[in-house]
């Protein structure tokens, strides 16, 4: 599998899938932490089977690093996965 986005191209071992952030989750935490560092745009965040939007005022946004900052902390019940791009 590959990925051509912007003159980039990612092999299938670059891609990472269902990684469960669902641990960093209290209620009053807003920034979570990544494995890996990311490919810009590259990621998918699901909470609770629903896939979120990312940027400036949606539910949350990349970066820097291998960081994502939900708008609003994710409650301890929620389950929360993201599909990325590793760099």
């Amino acid at each position: 599998m590959t990925d051509v986005r912007a003159g980039k191209i990612s092999t299938a071992k670059n891609f990472v899938f269902g990684e469960d952030l669902s641990s960093q989750a209290d209620g009053l935490v807003t920034e979570f932490t990544i494995a890996n560092a990311f490919d810009e745009g590259s990621v998918a965040v699901y909470m609770n089977g629903l896939r979120q939007q990312g940027g400036i005022g949606k539910d949350y946004v990349e970066g820097p690093g291998n960081i994502i900052t939900f708008i609003i902390a994710p409650d301890v019940e929620d389950i929360i996965l993201v599909d990325y791009v590793k760099i």
